[in-house]
């Protein structure tokens, strides 16, 4: 590094002032360098300082240094090389020296952090402008907000340039060709994501954003609060406590006018959480990201963040192949040969999103508010709610013309508004926050039926803004029969009228424990000549189902649309090869499944073992089945039991289920497309977190290649 001396050999006139000046140049100019290199690299070598600034930055350093030209070059000369060349790692600028720059950068359309692409010439190989390296140009550029980490929101502005070769314009993130409808985005992932137009979010913050939403179930408004509340102005801690505060100087700071507004909304959050995630997808697999140009960030990202989806089905998630010592054990057979063990958990819950009112249907909602899919919507959108009835229902009314059917419509809506109808559904709601919710032990706080609530979030919709119909398939009385105080849907469920019908579970409940519940007799009800049977509301999917390792690591997620079903289509597609099946699969309704593999002579899991775990197996399963009781008690099974201990925690379901149930409130109207990706990439943040907790204690994980697992032996 040059000695003071030879600095000051570079502009001997600065002796003359004051060193506070001359230190204070230092920090602005830093703030200016990526401006002046882009200014400079139009028509110079990037890699070598300029002699001369640009005009419009010595203007701004004129105007906010307060001093002359002369004094400006002379400090450019004397600290243009240092400056140039050390980089800048992330360090973070004074919120003075923010402030007072941009008071002086913005109305020239300059800016601290100001927003350039990534390039300098075009990178398309087949253009003549690449082959010349001739530098970009036609600079467009326009105000927008960056959301920083640690610099809180800022006034920035953000310039494309323009390849006239190719007639493509180059943005921060991404490329479009001029007659194109697709973004081309460059490889890697970028430190700001521009998540619209106007908007801008560091990387770092999106991380953060998405940890929020793995450990402690933090919703995109809460994230948008706490990010206005607390971290978009570095002055947040005086603001926010103004008695407190009120020697403090700071609090009369004007706060900052801009043409763009400096707070987060929610609607950026979710969105900058999808499109931050599929960055990190493509650059972790070495894909490229293409995304429709001219179109909302939700028809944007709809098809892409689908496409994952079908990635992760069955073997997708990274951790697929994971083994440790918790879930892989090595034994010596009785000829001295090492046996592998390996057993996987299975186990839903209670988690879903609105789809279409015919049961089993699986053609996605055109909106999440629709009742039915486009496929059905023709044919029984315009039929009286009562399910018999045949009539044309009467707008906007769910219901015909007919008064019986009506004033049951009218006592759903009564009931929906009482105040005690609104807390029968929190309470069926009722998610209880765990204190760990990413504990694996043998023994954590008790698993009750009240997974994962949130009072702060109870009340917050993904997509705001209308009225929540959500209500399952219910039977009725007729509304004269009834007598005072008794509720309109309560009598008895369509599943306890109608053996095919699907039970009706409690929100955020285990999916065997609200199938149990669906099970139970009705209760006495009033003697009726007839029963109505109505759907007012939407009809949700049945549940999610996990496929675990004992250790906490989830192998696999899927979502059921009717009731679990014993054909075990879900756990062939996770082990959907016979080198794949563990040797233990622990089920809960493992007696049902292997008595219905025995009878269809289904042999995929002929080399497997099904207990059920032992919780349930203690406290849902009868010692008169006898097929329960010989294949599926887990003491029939030696392996399991290594002096007197289970070797694997067969509960790990039930203990995950708490976790996976802190997001229904924030999942409860997402559309099925983003529904899935969010799950899907909250499980893979989360077995990141497990694995990492186990190499801590030992536990050795470690990967089996994918390509070993799957390969198909019997046709090999």
């Amino acid at each position: 590094m040059p000695s003071v001396q030879q600095f000051l050999s570079l502009a001997p006139g600065l002796t003359h002032h004051e060193l506070g000046k001359v230190l204070k140049f230092i920090s602005l100019s830093r703030l200016a360098i990526p401006s002046i290199r882009q200014e400079h690299r139009k028509h110079n070598d990037p890699s070598l300082a300029p002699e001369r600034l640009p005009q419009e930055i010595q203007t701004i350093l004129e105007n906010a240094l307060d001093e002359t030209p002369a004094f400006v070059q002379e400090c450019w000369l004397a600290f243009k090389e240092q400056l140039w060349c050390t980089p800048h790692n992330g360090q973070t600028a004074s919120h003075e020296d923010i402030r007072l720059y941009n008071q002086f950068a913005l109305p020239q359309k300059f800016s601290y952090r100001h927003i350039y692409p990534p390039l300098r010439t075009c990178n398309n190989p087949e253009c003549s402008h690449h082959k010349d390296s001739k530098p970009l140009d036609h600079p467009l550029s326009h105000a927008a907000t960056l959301f920083t980490l640690r610099e809180g929101a800022l006034p920035v502005y953000t310039t494309s340039l323009y390849c006239r070769g190719c007639q493509r314009r180059y943005h921060h993130n991404y490329a479009v060709h001029k007659s194109s409808e697709t973004r081309e985005y460059y490889f890697g992932v970028p430190d700001i994501v521009q998540v619209t137009p106007h908007y801008f979010f560091e990387s770092a913050l999106l991380e953060y954003f998405a940890t929020s939403k793995v450990f402690a179930w933090v919703s995109s408004l809460n994230c948008a609060r706490i990010y206005n509340e607390s971290l978009a102005s570095l002055n947040a801690h005086i603001l926010n406590n103004l008695v407190a505060y009120a020697d403090d100087p700071r609090i009369h700071e004007t706060p900052v006018q801009w043409k763009t507004s400096l707070e987060i909304r929610d609607e950026y959050v979710l969105d900058g959480f999808f499109l931050y995630s599929l960055m990190l997808d493509k650059a972790e697999r070495g894909n490229p990201l293409l995304l429709r140009h001219d179109t909302t960030m939700r028809e944007r990202l709809k098809n892409i963040l689908n496409e994952r989806n079908k990635e992760m089905e069955g073997t997708g998630q990274e951790q697929y192949g994971h083994a440790c010592d918790l879930c892989f054990i090595l034994l010596n057979g009785p000829n001295g040969e090492e046996l592998k063990i390996q057993a996987a958990v299975c186990d839903g819950i209670t988690l879903g999103h609105p789809c279409c009112a015919i049961h089993d249907c699986k053609e996605p909602l055109e909106h999440h508010r629709r009742r039915y899919c486009s496929k059905h919507a023709k044919t029984y959108e315009h039929l009286c709610a009562v399910i018999a009835c045949k009539a044309d229902r009467v707008p906007p009314r769910r219901t015909c013309e007919d008064r019986e059917h009506q004033a049951l419509e009218d006592e759903y809506v009564k009931k929906g508004k009482a105040m005690f109808q609104l807390q029968g559904k929190l309470k069926r709601a009722g998610l209880h926050v765990p204190l760990d919710p990413l504990s694996t032990e043998e023994d954590p706080a008790p698993v009750d039926d009240k997974h994962g609530y949130n009072p702060e979030e109870d009340d917050y919709d993904e997509n705001p803004g209308h009225e929540d119909y959500n209500q399952p398939s219910i039977t009725v009385e007729p509304v004269a029969e009834l007598g005072h105080g008794q509720e309109t849907n309560t009598p008895t469920t369509a599943a306890a009228k109608d053996p095919k019908a699907p039970p009706v579970e409690s929100a955020g409940q285990p999916a065997h424990e609200s199938q149990a519940a669906a099970d139970t007799p009705a209760p006495a009800e009033p003697t009726s000549k007839h029963k109505l049977k109505v759907i007012f509301g939407r009809r949700r999917t049945h549940n999610q189902q996990l496929i675990m390792r004992p250790c906490g690591v989830i192998l696999s997620r899927a979502t059921f649309f009717g009731s679990e079903s014993i054909s075990a289509a879900f756990a062939k597609a996770t082990f959907p090869t016979p080198r794949s099946t563990p040797e233990f699969f622990i089920f809960d309704n493992n007696c049902q499944l292997d008595a219905h593999q025995k009878k269809q002579n289904d042999m995929h899991f002929a080399n497997t073992g099904k207990p059920v775990d032992v919780f349930h197996f203690n406290t849902k399963h009868k010692e008169s089945d006898t097929h329960c009781q010989r294949f599926c008690n887990p003491a029939a099974f030696p392996e399991l039991i290594d002096g007197g201990n289970w070797r694997f925690n067969t509960s790990i379901c039930e203990q995950t289920n708490v976790w996976l149930g802190g997001y229904l409130a924030i999942l409860r109207d997402m559309e099925a497309t983003r529904f899935s990706f969010y799950l899907d990439e909250m499980i893979k943040r989360r077995n990141r977190y497990i694995v990492k907790s186990l190499e801590t204690r030992g536990k050795h994980p470690w990967n089996i290649p994918i390509a070993a697992i799957l390969q198909n032996t019997e046709s090999s």
